[in-house]
């Protein structure tokens, strides 16, 4: 069933240069993108990420879809650029994005995963190649739905599942693509010409190693996870903070269990579900081939009574 997703956003791009421009601009490859839905981040000069979006690449239009909060001044950004290039940007469309919850009674065939479907009605479905389990579908006249309470909470919970961040508006401007795990969760094409920010990811890439890592953590003690707490070793050493925290589901809404796919059984048992960047302590050149978990504490030393203990771990991607 479909339920409105009113805190995400979108920004449409169109005209016949509207490829070639966002090429310029976004961290993945559009070209020969068309039917694809792929994630995708705006950089500044110094590659500092700015946005990060789903990008959905239809016949005629290119939707950025992002956090409700951070898309304005994303659609302004962009539209600095824009120069003699044959594009429109807008953000205030009247485009209803929904998302796609539990059985599809429709009977529409399943889309692949990075996949979209342009329908009849100028609709456009499209699922998410990360996390597979979600389907968005936008559209610009009303859709019957149920408005299910927990839509904001589904597509958060999935995301921090999957090991896939959002930038909020405080956070834009702070974090390298690498820091994030764009680079291992497809985030990052390495191999299409010049964007924004592209010297300095590809200098990390090739000639470096990323300082910090994005990781999942979980905890069942009562005490509240926040974005910011300090993340300390056994040692007492600060390795970095939460970046982010899944919103809570109402488990008695059992359809919410069809969301979620993942083979981390504890990341879908646990009451609380985060993000936390992290000193990146894989001295391998493949980040994926090391993913046992760590225990660490949150807001103080792990000998100081108030210490919150969780478990951290390289999500698999």
């Amino acid at each position: 069933m479909l339920s409105p997703a009113n805190f995400l956003d979108a920004i449409l791009v169109r005209g016949e240069d509207r490829l070639a421009f966002l090429q310029g601009q976004l961290s993945c490859d559009l070209i020969n993108a068309e039917g694809s839905i792929q994630l995708a981040a705006m950089c500044n000069p110094k590659g500092r990420i700015i946005a990060l979006f789903h990008v959905i690449c239809a016949h005629e239009t290119v939707y950025l879809i992002g956090r409700r909060a951070i898309i304005e001044s994303a659609a302004t950004h962009l539209k600095r650029f824009i120069f003699r290039s044959k594009v429109t940007i807008e953000h205030q469309q009247p485009v209803t994005i929904y998302l796609s919850v539990g059985v599809n009674e429709k009977d529409e065939p399943a889309l692949l995963p990075g996949t979209i479907q342009e329908l009849d009605s100028g609709s456009v479905r499209a699922r998410l190649a990360n996390p597979n389990s979600l389907e968005l579908v936008l559209s610009t006249n009303t859709i019957a739905n149920d408005n299910n309470p927990h839509t904001e909470a589904i597509w958060s919970r999935s995301l921090h599942i999957n090991g896939i961040p959002e930038i909020t508006p405080e956070q834009s401007e702070k974090y390298l693509p690498e820091s994030l795990n764009l680079d291992l969760s497809g985030g990052i094409n390495f191999d299409k010409g010049c964007y924004t920010g592209q010297e300095v990811i590809a200098r990390m890439h090739y000639l470096g190693k990323a300082k910090k890592r994005l990781y999942q953590i979980t905890t069942d003690e009562p005490a509240r996870l926040e974005p910011g707490m300090p993340v300390f070793n056994q040692h007492g050493t600060e390795l970095g903070e939460i970046f982010s925290v899944s919103l809570q589901i109402d488990y008695e809404a059992r359809q919410v269990r069809s969301m979620e796919s993942t083979d981390i059984e504890n990341l879908v048992q646990a009451d609380q579900i985060g993000l936390a960047i992290l000193a990146n302590g894989n001295d391998k050149k493949n980040d994926n081939d090391t993913h046992q978990s760590h225990r660490y504490w949150l807001n103080y030393a792990p000998n100081h009574p108030q210490a919150i203990g969780i478990s951290a771990v390289l999500p698999v991607y």
